[in-house]
């Protein structure tokens, strides 16, 4: 099967560790999503350390309590570690906190711009890990109305967000939680947001764990053309590497 490589975020990969990814297409907003503990954040900080390595900046939008700092040292043990500094992090509280930040990213990213002097945008990549779990942090399912105002900002965040990613082609990656779906007397595994990620976030890396703990399997899919790959990786303190 000859493999077609669609963006910077997974030749980047690829460039890193040698992990081949099927074809993700260009201005679009990727997620990567799986169990609890499964890699997510692994991965997500692998790929910008990677852009880090090739001198270009990202914006890391962390909203958990704590910053995996253990996991981001060793990932980054074996690169050039004063690159790593291109990764700008930012500590988002809530869900309303990051949906101000969002709004107000064009204008970060304008500033970014002028104190740097440059003709082009040195963002290549934002990463935010994970704003659907914000997200169902805020739902009530007693208030409908609330819920209903909720949705709408969640949908102003990912409309802000393929906005950026068309006007200026910057990469968008976004992390999530698997859930249980009851669909005609049937159980099923999807992302977390419904309807709302199926339309803004079309591309998608499932991380699925195996028998072996140090395994897993990143099941890419295009939606709606559900195009599937399959890659068998090995997860350890240096990150996801395809097992040969």
């Amino acid at each position: 099967m000859k493999i077609t490589i669609g963006t910077n975020i997974m030749k980047k990969v690829c460039e890193l560790k040698d992990l081949i990814i099927k074809t993700i297409q260009k201005n679009s907003i990727t997620s990567i999503w799986g169990d609890i503990g499964v890699g997510k954040t692994t991965l997500a900080l692998q790929i910008a350390l990677n852009f880090s390595q090739q001198n270009e900046k990202v914006i890391f939008i962390y909203t958990k309590d704590e910053f995996p700092s253990l996991k981001f040292e060793n990932l980054k043990s074996k690169m050039d570690k004063e690159k790593s500094s291109n990764i700008i992090f930012i500590k988002i509280e809530d869900f309303d906190d990051l949906l101000q930040y969002v709004l107000n990213l064009e204008f970060v990213l304008l500033d970014l711009k002028r104190v740097e002097n440059k003709n082009i945008f040195q963002i290549q990549l934002i990463i935010i890990d994970s704003p659907f779990d914000l997200y169902s942090l805020k739902t009530d399912k007693t208030k409908k109305k609330k819920n209903v105002e909720l949705n709408h900002k969640l949908n102003q965040i990912l409309a802000t967000l393929t906005y950026l990613n068309q006007k200026y082609g910057i990469n968008i990656i976004i992390t999530n939680y698997e859930a249980t779906i009851k669909e005609n007397e049937n159980y099923f595994i999807k992302e977390k947001g419904g309807k709302v990620a199926e339309y803004w976030v079309p591309n998608t890396i499932q991380i699925l764990r195996t028998e072996n703990m140090s395994e897993r399997i990143l099941l890419l899919k295009n939606r709606p053309q559900s195009i599937r790959y399959e890659i068998k990786v090995k997860l350890d303190d240096s990150g996801f590497n395809e097992i040969k």
